[in-house]
């Protein structure tokens, strides 16, 4: 299985995270896989994960410069399966290279008919009809809905464990507003009492103290998320995954992808969505007390806690690898 995946300082880490999900699912059922990058930004990452790169050295934001150097790729390898997941690919790239191999397009945004055997589009803001609708002539194959959400195995066995953290931060790779560092500052001075972990590899540990820690490099995200009695999130496949944990939520966003999803977590009540942190000057103070109220809202926190359990259930991946060898 070959996955057509970029990771950069201006693409966060969900696309190859997500990948990365569906690879080890595939690596499970026997099958080795790929990954084929534009730059070398994420090579190392993804082979301290035990998957093959190729660095195409192109241009990750103008796929169709690279056409001719992936369908090389497919016929140098011989690929017969490629999952593509990228904001940047055209209609011309796609109807290319599903000429020469069978292509899964992974989906956010329904930005025009993909022209692939296999479209997997799980966000719980789409309008699935309107997918059936567009492809009722076609013989592309439809996964939709949130149980084909790619998570880590890991989030297929999370297990209920203490709250040893009373809230947990994370804002993704990027954090281009630096709301992570923010809100400690915040904490520090508002909430001295709250035991906070900080998920973030570009924080110094410096800005820690006895009850604020910062952790990166973590490959044990479940435990701690499940060990959490509140999370405070940048909007993106983490608020999947804390659905699966069950772990009650403060969502934001700070980027035009992200919007729409954490905007409809809010609107369905899954969590509590404070808006968009590159317009709103009181983000800090806006997040600081929406997760001081869910804390100590008992009642709050058991209807999130069951509104998620509906929503996730780990076991996206399996059903991927399920449809998609099963379809090849």
């Amino acid at each position: 299985m070959y996955f057509r995946v970029d990771m950069n300082n201006i693409i966060a880490t969900g696309h190859v995270m997500r990948c990365l999900a569906m690879a080890e699912g595939f690596k499970d059922a026997g099958e080795e896989c790929t990954f084929i990058l534009a730059d070398d930004f994420a090579k190392e990452f993804i082979e301290s994960r035990g998957h093959s790169v190729i660095v195409l050295g192109t241009r990750w934001d103008d796929m169709d410069s690279e056409i001719s150097s992936i369908l090389d790729i497919v016929s140098k390898y011989n690929i017969t399966k490629m999952i593509v997941d990228s904001y940047y690919v055209t209609y011309k790239y796609l109807e290319a290279l599903n000429k020469c191999t069978s292509v899964a397009y992974i989906d956010d945004n329904n930005a025009f008919i993909y022209p692939v055997d296999m479209v997997i589009a799980c966000g719980i803001w789409f309008d699935y009809s309107m997918y059936k609708e567009q492809y009722k002539n076609m013989n592309t194959r439809l996964l939709l809905g949130t149980k084909y959400v790619p998570l880590r195995k890991e989030f297929s066995l999370v297990k209920e464990c203490n709250k040893d953290i009373d809230v947990m931060i994370t804002t993704g790779g990027t954090d281009t507003y630096n709301v992570a560092g923010r809100l400690i500052d915040s904490i520090k001075i508002n909430h001295p009492e709250w035991k906070v972990m900080v998920i973030s590899s570009r924080l110094p540990k410096e800005l820690e103290t006895d009850n604020i820690k910062i952790k990166g490099n973590v490959t044990n995200m479940s435990e701690i998320m499940s060990a959490s009695r509140v999370a405070i999130s940048a909007s993106g496949s983490t608020l999947y995954e804390l659905c699966s944990c069950k772990i009650p939520t403060i969502c934001f966003a700070f980027a035009d992808n992200q919007l729409e999803f954490a905007a409809e977590m809010g609107r369905q009540g899954v969590m509590e969505y404070v808006g968009d942190a590159r317009v709103k000057d009181d983000i800090i103070e806006q997040i600081v007390m929406a997760t001081n109220n869910l804390l100590a809202d008992f009642t709050r926190q058991m209807e999130v806690k069951q509104k998620m359990s509906g929503m996730i259930d780990g076991k996206g991946v399996e059903r991927i690898v399920e449809e998609w060898l099963c379809k090849n």
